[in-house]
């Protein structure tokens, strides 16, 4: 006999003996018949969004549609591993009983980069496993990282218009739209200027800017860079300093400025610097 797929199929039996007696009939006997795969939906979080912490909590719903027996708690599984890599060995999720539809959580410990993340298990009566389609985990815990080029930071300057060239990357994840940041500080003062940005394009992981500033001659010139990707790691930069050269001061000490002097006589100058 084929049934069809649902809970709800009855067949009966009837007989008649050979004196004709009959037919006798059967109570109705139910057939529950459950062939539909579990299947695994509503992956959390979603798969375009970084994570930033190696601590992941992934959550997913696991559903015996049309009615079937249901999914069988115990027998749910899953693993994970780094994309373009073979799979590890299956792990249970822990659960127990029975339940159509279920939703779920599993904290995972995950490195930086790209995870697959798979699920799988059995229904009541046995059907399996079945498989979920294969879920993907990003994960960026790791800063950017900015790099001066230029001018060296022992390096005089020659005049006030000083260009502080700087690379920043971005390894895993990409960097921020607005998140390079600069600004400065002249010598012999205390406070900062506010923050200027630089553009990025969406998308790039490495950005080389020139930052045109002037400067005050000293030593203790200071810029300082800040850099922020997409999942939110922020780098900032120690205090680079910038010499600017000062131009030599000289002055005439004697004769003093207005002396009046004989025609013929001699002049002793005394200069200092």
């Amino acid at each position: 006999v084929e049934f069809q797929e649902t809970p709800f199929n009855y067949i009966q039996w009837r007989a008649m003996d050979i004196a004709g007696n009959g037919y006798t009939t059967s109570p109705s006997y139910r057939v529950s018949t459950d062939t539909t795969p579990l299947v695994f939906i509503e992956f959390s979080p979603p798969e375009d969004e970084w994570q930033n912490s190696s601590r992941v909590e992934c959550w997913v719903t696991v559903w015996d549609r049309l009615g079937g027996s249901g999914a069988d708690l115990a027998t749910i599984e899953y693993r994970s591993y780094p994309q373009g890599e073979e799979g590890p060995a299956w792990q249970s999720v822990g659960l127990t009983g029975t339940m159509t539809r279920c939703r779920f959580s599993v904290v995972m410990v995950l490195d930086d980069g790209h995870h697959v993340v798979e699920f799988r298990g059995f229904d009541v009566v046995g059907n399996g496993p079945w498989v979920s389609p294969a879920y993907n985990v990003s994960v960026d815990t790791t800063p950017p990282r900015i790099l001066f080029v230029s001018p060296p930071s022992d390096e005089i300057q020659p005049g006030r218009d000083v260009d502080v060239e700087a690379e920043f990357h971005e390894d895993i994840s990409t960097l921020a739209v607005l998140g390079l940041e600069w600004r400065w500080r002249a010598d012999g003062v205390d406070e900062w200027s506010m923050w200027h940005n630089i553009a990025v394009p969406e998308g790039e992981t490495e950005v080389h800017s020139i930052i045109s500033l002037h400067l005050v001659p000293g030593r203790n010139n200071s810029i300082q860079l800040r850099c922020t990707d997409v999942v939110g790691n922020t780098v900032l930069t120690d205090p680079y300093l910038v010499w600017v050269n000062s131009p030599p001061k000289a002055w005439i000490s004697s004769p003093a400025n207005g002396s009046v002097v004989q025609e013929g006589e001699a002049l002793h100058l005394s200069a200092k610097g």
